[in-house]
């Protein structure tokens, strides 16, 4: 039995939706009388083409390193982002995750750790390493007067958006793969993206 694609513009692996979509339309018309049921349930009987998900690679730490030092320290955005991607590498925290880290969920005394809120608002602690909070100690003195707020704000002292917490991490990749660390940088430059931030501690570090 053949397997059928849909056709579009992209090639011949269907996307999800439409594929959702077809079989929407397919077992509504189903269900409108007896003379489309033969044809529909043709239609769905059909197995569509398969197709191998690429696997998530993760950096190597000398990739890692390069990102971690892309941004700028010298700025206040810079320092951010360097706060929020020593985050993302020491946590293995979703960027909503790490976005969301409150001041107060953030512990620097005796166990450092840090406290986050997941999917399905399921709480963890993870242990911090001493860098970060080193790191983070630094930061918190130039945030603002509010103890509750965000740990990686926006300039207005609020949550980032979406656009601002996707938007440091390409330059920042750029910067470090035009600096050429870790051998294979321009390679990998256009490669990254957080989840590899993410795994690449569960990986590499110990």
């Amino acid at each position: 039995r053949a397997h059928r694609s849909l056709p579009h513009r992209q090639g011949a692996r269907p996307r999800p939706g439409r594929v959702s979509a077809s079989r929407a339309v397919m077992g509504a018309g189903a269900s409108r009388g007896p003379g489309s049921r033969p044809i529909a349930q043709r239609v769905l009987a059909v197995p569509w083409k398969g197709f191998a998900r690429p696997a998530l690679t993760f950096l190597a730490r000398e990739e890692v390193a390069a990102v971690l030092d892309a941004p700028d320290g010298a700025t206040w955005s810079g320092q951010r982002d360097r706060v929020l991607f020593a985050l993302l590498y020491n946590t293995g925290a979703r960027v909503s995750e790490a976005i969301a880290i409150r001041r107060p969920d953030v512990s620097l005394d005796g166990v450092r750790s840090v406290r986050l809120l997941g999917k399905g608002r399921k709480q963890r602690t993870v242990p911090l390493w001493k860098g970060t909070a080193e790191q983070l100690r630094d930061w918190a003195a130039q945030l603002g007067p509010d103890p509750n707020g965000p740990l990686v704000p926006n300039r207005g002292g609020g949550p980032l958006s979406r656009s601002g917490r996707e938007r440091p991490l390409r330059p920042a990749v750029g910067r470090a793969a035009r600096g050429g660390r870790g051998g294979g940088a321009a390679a990998w430059g256009d490669a990254v993206a957080p989840l590899n931030v993410r795994g690449v501690s569960a990986n590499i570090f110990t």
